[in-house]
């Protein structure tokens, strides 16, 4: 099968050769990325003037913003990626080519089980590969692990400032709209306990591109058998609270 064939040749088109062509190419581009999946926190930080732009990706659908967010003394790039795998992939990529380094990612999943109360900081260690972008980034396999220095680093990080977390393995699938019954049981089954679109592919893209990822969740919605449950009355914290772990990172591995 196509996706069986990993091929880690160089590639005919690369980041850095795009990148020279866009507009972040002539910012000094920050080592460290904040990269949250929420148009809310991205408004809002805006709203508050605490974003200055400092450049953009350019593609047919439009420029995508890349900002500056500072605190305690600290600069970082802040860059809202576009949800599925290789969406965001591609995106970070050319992040990856204006010069960043590493990457904390930040945005809810779903919940397999509903006893996984919402609003849980979830640090994944492994993902499900149940999407295609991993597989141009990593021999096929049935899943992926997360580097494992990134999650200690998270859960010290986490532990230091008294953020409640756990870890999970997470399923990352390309097709939200094709979450069956019986596709979830096996994943259950595999031992997933929380499903998004990006984790897999991205925990590959960082390893074959040796950059830092520190990739979190926090939890929504349930994903159940009888239906989709937004569970939206259970979710009481800010994704300002998600923010503030996600600097807490990004502070603790900066460069």
């Amino acid at each position: 099968m196509l996706l069986e064939e990993f091929d880690e040749d160089p590639a005919l088109i690369n980041p850095a050769d795009v990148v020279k062509q866009q507009p972040i190419a002539a910012v000094g581009m920050p080592k460290t990325v904040l990269c949250p999946f929420s148009g809310a926190l991205v408004a809002s930080l805006l709203g508050a003037g605490q974003l200055k732009q400092i450049g953009a990706l350019s593609s047919i659908n439009g420029p995508e913003p890349v900002y500056q967010y500072e605190t305690g003394g600290s600069r970082f790039a802040l860059f809202m990626p576009r949800i599925g795998a290789a969406n965001a992939v591609g995106l970070l990529e050319e992040l990856y080519g204006a010069g960043a380094r590493q990457f904390v990612v930040f945005g809810s999943c779903g919940v397999l089980d509903p006893h996984l109360a919402a609003d849980t900081l979830i640090i994944p260690t492994a993902a499900i590969r149940d999407e295609g972008t991993s597989y141009h980034y990593a021999p096929a396999s049935p899943t992926i692990a997360a580097d494992p220095a990134a999650v200690a680093t998270m859960q010290a990080v986490f532990d230091r400032s008294h953020f409640s977390h756990q870890q999970a393995v997470t399923w990352t699938t390309d097709a939200f709209y094709r979450e069956t019954a019986a596709r979830k049981r096996r994943m259950i089954d595999l031992g997933a306990q929380v499903v998004e679109m990006e984790a897999a592919a991205l925990f590959a893209w960082s390893q074959f591109r040796q950059l830092g990822l520190y990739q979190f969740f926090y939890t929504a919605d349930h994903v159940a058998e009888t239906g989709w449950d937004e569970r939206i009355s259970q979710r009481t914290h800010a994704v300002a609270d998600f923010f503030a772990a996600a600097v807490a990172v990004a502070q603790a591995v900066r460069r």
